[in-house]
């Protein structure tokens, strides 16, 4: 995997890893905490976690920001279609 720009619009699709949901709970931290941090819906947030949804750049690059404790390659995996 190359380096990740967050701001480049690319053709690889990205999702959240399943583990981080898991990871949230063990730093009690909410996922309803994360949406607000990154202005983004409980339930958007919600698809995110549960793999439903793709996050575009700008909600990865938010992600990041929120939990900046975790690595983007920690966060994402690639999703290859």
């Amino acid at each position: 995997m190359q380096p990740y720009d967050p701001s480049a619009r690319s053709r690889y699709r990205f999702r959240l890893r399943p583990e981080i949901r898991r990871a949230l709970a063990l730093k009690n931290i909410s996922q309803n905490e994360v949406a607000r941090h990154c202005g983004i819906s409980s339930g958007y947030m919600s698809q995110l976690l549960s793999g439903g949804r793709f996050p575009g750049p700008c909600v990865r690059r938010k992600l990041l920001q929120a939990l900046s404790n975790f690595k983007f390659e920690e966060l994402f995996e690639e999703v290859v279609s």
